[in-house]
């Protein structure tokens, strides 16, 4: 079952997984994890009015698909929103205008009169932007992940990481994304990924989808 409506932060883990495995979703599934993820929108405690984490979901903390920790008020707002927003796209819902204009609204304040902008405030927030915008979400796409991109150069690590960026999550963003500069990334952190794959051990589900994930990464390069 993929709503628990006790958590956003847990429904959208349960609809990633399905999407991330291929697993089947009923088409009744589908409407009550949809209607559902669509009441939270602008309740209290909402992210810029967009989708609200439950008071479960502020009093524990988050993690991202890969594992990582979001302990902020803010960031888990924002992140579960564009989560959900995705969610919803790639469950065939129709996102009504007043969550598109939302988003659209909150773009647009930081976009210059040629750029749209593609960033947000840290690296999580911006990788979980680019995964909104990678299943559709907002307007011109492309060029937003394009101009996001350029950012993540900048912060690039001997290792093969990058510094500010979640190093899994990223690369989860990154293999979405068909822009070239996504694969330029792919290729900088393919030595990491090798090492990173022969480390991981499932010895949790985050390792078995860190696994996963790398292998997929690699074929990508």
């Amino acid at each position: 079952m993929l709503l628990d409506e006790n958590s956003l932060a847990k429904t959208i883990d349960n609809v990633n997984d399905a999407l991330f495995w291929k697993k089947p979703i009923s088409s009744n599934e589908r409407k009550a994890v949809s209607g559902w993820i669509s009441d939270r929108f602008a309740k209290p405690g909402s992210y810029r009015g967009l989708f609200a984490p439950t008071d479960f979901d502020y009093r524990n903390g988050i993690k991202l698909y890969t594992g990582e920790k979001v302990s902020s008020g803010a960031g888990t707002a924002h992140i579960l929103s564009e989560e959900a927003g995705r969610a919803l796209l790639l469950l065939g819902s129709d996102i009504n205008e007043d969550v598109r204009q939302t988003l659209l609204s909150m773009l647009s304040e930081r976009d210059t009169p040629k750029q749209p902008w593609g960033l947000w405030c840290c690296g999580t927030c911006s990788a979980s932007l680019w995964r909104h915008l990678a299943a559709g979400g907002g307007d011109r796409q492309e060029q937003r992940m394009i101009n996001g991109l350029k950012d993540i150069e900048r912060f690039r690590l001997m290792n093969g990481r990058w510094k500010r960026y979640p190093f899994y999550y990223t690369i989860l963003a990154l293999t979405e994304m068909n822009v070239a500069l996504a694969r330029d990334e792919l290729r900088f952190a393919g030595n990491a990924m090798e090492r990173a794959v022969v480390r991981l051990r499932d010895r949790d589900e985050y390792e078995v989808r860190k696994k996963e994930l790398l292998g997929r990464a690699l074929e990508m390069i």
